[in-house]
């Protein structure tokens, strides 16, 4: 019968059947001290972020490269949408100038005035200026062009200059081919100079419409008095002067109402936001000063 186990078989790792001992278990060494194990954690955290920071580069270059060649392809597509419009805005008036008129060159003309009455009412809203003027101008416009249209392509009046020239011919020491021209700058002049001047009365400003009228007539008049018009010639001559007064008329009008630019931009400022902040912040000032108090009263 196997005796029972004694304290110092016990604390000796001896068995009851044979006395063998078991292996002692390692005992662990020293501890590390607290700074080198920081220094290796910050150390193994830096090689974990510079390895995220490389992929992240890597990933940014390609994508950049990417995102640049998408910018660019856009870039060359407007601008060749650019070049397209500009290409037909510009055929499309040199085509209607050599169809309807037999040159180019109306057709750059025209083309370049009308684009001009396009600019004009831009630059009005831009300056706070009165758009109104803009109609207005193109109904003026629009009047001048089909008087003027009737009067070169009918020869009525170069006729009649032609006929006053032969009765004034005897009379004045003149170049009979001269006389034409003449009769029509000084029936110009007065006729239109007075017309406006009689409008300019209505609108107040009777001299410079009388200055405007008699330029513009004796322009007007000369021309009549000169040339024999077709009615493409006609129509393409009353044409540039009915786009010539539109945009003129139009600034005209513009500037004597006035521009007021404060208008235009005013309702764009955000008010009731600023308002909204100043109270907040007055509040907040309100507290503080409340807070400052109960911590000085104590």
């Amino acid at each position: 019968m196997t005796p029972p186990l004694t304290p110092a078989d016990a604390g000796t790792g001896g068995t009851a059947s044979g006395g063998g001992s078991a292996a002692p278990s390692p005992r662990p060494g020293p501890p590390r001290p607290l700074g080198e194990s920081i220094r290796r954690a910050r150390e193994a955290g830096l090689r974990l972020m510079n390895a995220h920071l490389t992929l992240l580069k890597a990933e940014l270059a390609v994508t950049g490269r990417e995102i640049g060649l998408i910018i660019g392809l856009a870039v060359a597509a407007l601008s060749l949408a650019l070049l397209m419009i500009g290409l037909i805005y510009t055929g499309t008036w040199l085509f209607l100038g050599e169809w309807l008129f037999g040159s180019l060159g109306w057709g750059v003309l025209h083309g370049t005035l009308f684009t001009v009455a396009i600019i004009v009412p831009i630059g009005l809203d831009l300056g706070g200026g009165w758009m109104g003027a803009w109609g207005r101008g193109l109904l003026i416009g629009l009047g001048l062009t089909v008087v003027l249209s009737l009067l070169f392509g009918s020869n009525l009046l170069r006729n009649s200059a032609v006929a006053a020239g032969d009765q004034l011919a005897p009379s004045l020491a003149l170049e009979p081919a001269l006389l034409p021209t003449l009769v029509g700058l000084i029936a110009g002049l007065l006729i239109v100079g007075l017309a406006l001047f009689i409008l300019g009365l209505r609108v107040g400003d009777a001299f410079r419409m009388l200055v405007l009228g008699a330029v513009v007539g004796a322009i007007v008049g000369a021309i009549l008095g000169s040339v024999m018009f077709d009615w493409a010639g006609a129509i393409a001559v009353a044409l540039t002067f009915g786009l010539v007064a539109w945009i003129g008329f139009t600034i005209y009008l513009a500037v004597k109402r006035g521009f007021d630019p404060g208008a235009r931009y005013d309702p764009l400022v955000p008010r009731e936001s600023i308002a909204a902040i100043e109270g907040t912040k007055g509040f907040l000032v309100k507290q503080l000063e409340r807070q400052r108090r109960k911590v000085m009263g104590r």
